[in-house]
C-alpha cells in the first residue's frame, strides 16, 4: 500500500505544471511501477528511473525523457509524439505498436528494443543504438537515423522509404521486404546485411556486401503502418 501511495503522488507531482518547471532536485523513481494507461503529457521525467515500469498505452505526448532509464519497460501502444528522449535508456523496452511520431531519439539506447509496428515517422534517431532490435512493419518513414547502429536489426517489411541511413551500421541486419524506396544510404554499412534484389540497382553509396537474396512478395499485415494512403508526406494520425 505504501509503494502504491508513493507511485500515486510522484505520478501526481510530474504531471501538475511540470512544463514550466525545473528538473526536480531528486528523480523520480518509479522502478517496476504499475502505470498502465497512466497520463503524463508534458511531463517532466527528466533522469527518472522508470526501469521494468508498466506504461503499456501511457500517454507521454510531448514529455521530456532525457537521461531516463526505460529499461525493459512495457510501452506497447503508448503515445510518444514529439516527447524528448535523447540518451534515454530503452534497452530492452516493449514498444511494439508505440506513437514515436517526430520523437527526438538521439543517441538513444535501444538494444534489443521491441519497435515491431513502432510509428516513427520523422523520427530522430541519429547515433542510437539499435543493435539486434526488433523493427519488423515498422513505419519508418523519413526519420533521420544517420550514423545509427542497426547492426543484426530486424527489420523485415519495414518501412524505411525517405530514411536517411546515411553512414548508419546495419552489418548483419535483416531487410527483406522492406520498402527503401528514395532512402539515402552514403556511407552506410551494409555487410552481409540482407536485401532484396529489386534495390541492387536504386541503392548506391553504400559500403560492404550485402546479401541479395530473391524476395517472394510481402503483404503488409492489416496491422501495419498506418497512413499509406497519402502518400510518403502523410504521416500517421493514431488517436491520442
Amino acid at each position: 500500500m505504501r509503494r502504491e501511495l508513493q507511485v500515486m503522488c510522484a505520478c501526481l507531482v510530474l504531471v501538475a505544471g511540470c512544463t514550466s518547471s525545473p528538473p526536480p532536485k531528486k528523480e523520480a523513481n518509479l522502478a517496476r511501477a504499475q502505470l498502465y494507461r497512466a497520463r503524463f503529457e508534458e511531463a517532466n521525467l527528466r533522469k527518472a528511473n522508470m526501469n521494468g515500469a508498466n506504461l503499456r498505452e501511457a500517454n507521454l505526448f510531448r514529455a521530456d525523457l532525457r537521461g531516463a532509464f526505460l529499461g525493459r519497460a512495457n510501452l506497447h501502444g503508448a503515445d510518444l509524439q514529439e516527447a524528448k528522449a535523447g540518451k534515454v535508456d530503452f534497452s530492452r523496452a516493449d514498444l511494439s505498436r508505440a506513437v514515436l511520431v517526430k520523437t527526438a531519439m538521439a543517441k538513444a539506447n535501444l538494444y534489443q528494443a521491441n519497435l515491431r509496428e513502432a510509428y516513427l515517422y520523422r523520427a530522430d534517431l541519429r547515433g542510437a543504438n539499435l543493435q539486434k532490435a526488433t523493427l519488423i512493419q515498422a513505419d519508418l518513414r523519413r526519420a533521420r537515423l544517420n550514423k545509427a547502429d542497426l547492426r543484426s536489426a530486424d527489420l523485415s517489411q519495414a518501412d524505411l522509404s525517405h530514411t536517411d541511413l546515411r553512414g548508419a551500421k546495419l552489418a548483419g541486419a535483416d531487410l527483406r521486404g522492406a520498402d527503401l524506396e528514395e532512402t539515402k544510404v552514403k556511407s552506410a554499412g551494409f555487410k552481409d546485411a540482407r536485401l532484396c534484389d529489386e534495390w541492387k540497382q536504386t541503392l548506391k553509396g553504400f559500403k560492404g556486401k550485402p546479401r541479395w537474396e530473391t524476395c517472394p512478395e510481402l503483404a503488409m499485415t492489416e496491422a501495419g503502418a498506418p497512413g499509406d494512403a497519402g502518400g510518403a508526406d502523410a504521416g500517421p494520425s493514431p488517436a491520442k
